[in-house]
């Protein structure tokens, strides 16, 4: 099924894509292909087609297939979002022009330090301990991770100094203390909704720029007063409830 919901968006659900989708895809001018599919159309669905699209910049695939490589075939995408599952390697360095990436943990992840472009990416599922991924990610200003509930450490959040937007989804997280090299900082969601041992906020009380604080279970909300550009709080518990406010 073949349907467009903006201007410049083909969107192409569970078939296999045919010359009539390329003709089509051209006559409306889009710049933007968006694929959902199934195991089924997915172990023989090949991504050649892309590069033979007139003008692309956006690519979306969302379901499994082994081999997604093709994709990086499209030097001028700006905007990538790959779900597959695939384990072949990201080659992210032959797409120069992303801005903003989505994609599920696999090989390759540390190469986005090519992608001096790169404002927005988001990891879904992510597995990894750490963030040393992100080592020279300097012009990362929203960051997002979906994780399996395992045990993350920030190391490595500071390669990316001008973050704007950081969300830690299902992962554990023990310690803050990486934050402060997070100094333009407006967003900070960190749920840890399995952690026991509640946070410590004295590392975030030099986040000056902090606007809008989505927490798990916290020793204490004092340090909170420091930050003046705040109007969201949401806390999901406090230890020292008595300096709650």
């Amino acid at each position: 099924m073949t349907f467009t919901v903006n201007p410049g968006e083909y969107l192409l659900s569970n078939s296999a894509w045919q010359p009539d989708d390329t003709r089509r895809f051209a006559d409306r001018g889009c710049d933007a292909v968006y694929l959902s599919f199934d195991s089924a159309v997915g172990r023989s669905l090949d991504l050649a087609f892309l590069r033979d699209l007139p003008g692309l910049e956006r690519v979306s695939i969302v379901g499994p297939m082994r081999d997604d490589s093709a994709v990086f075939e499209v030097p001028q995408l700006r905007g990538l979002r790959l779900l597959t599952g695939s384990k072949k390697p990201l080659a992210v360095e032959r797409t120069p022009l992303l801005d903003a990436l989505v994609v599920g943990e696999r090989p390759g992840l540390e190469g986005i330090e090519v992608l001096t472009r790169l404002e927005t990416l988001i990891v879904d599922p992510f597995r990894g301990s750490d963030l040393t991924f992100l080592a020279a990610a300097s012009a990362l200003r929203s960051f997002r991770v979906d994780g399996r509930y395992g045990a993350l450490a920030l190391r490595g959040i500071e390669g990316a100094p001008g973050l704007r937007q950081l969300e830690l989804i299902d992962v554990n997280v023990a310690s803050l203390e990486a934050l402060p090299a997070l100094p333009a900082l407006r967003v900070l969601v960190v749920p840890n909704v399995r952690m026991t041992d509640p946070l410590s906020l004295e590392p975030i009380a030099e986040l000056v720029e902090l606007e809008d604080l989505r927490v798990g279970p916290v020793r204490s909300v004092t340090p909170l007063a420091a930050l003046s550009k705040l109007r969201r709080v949401n806390v999901s518990a406090v230890a020292d409830d008595t300096c709650a406010r």
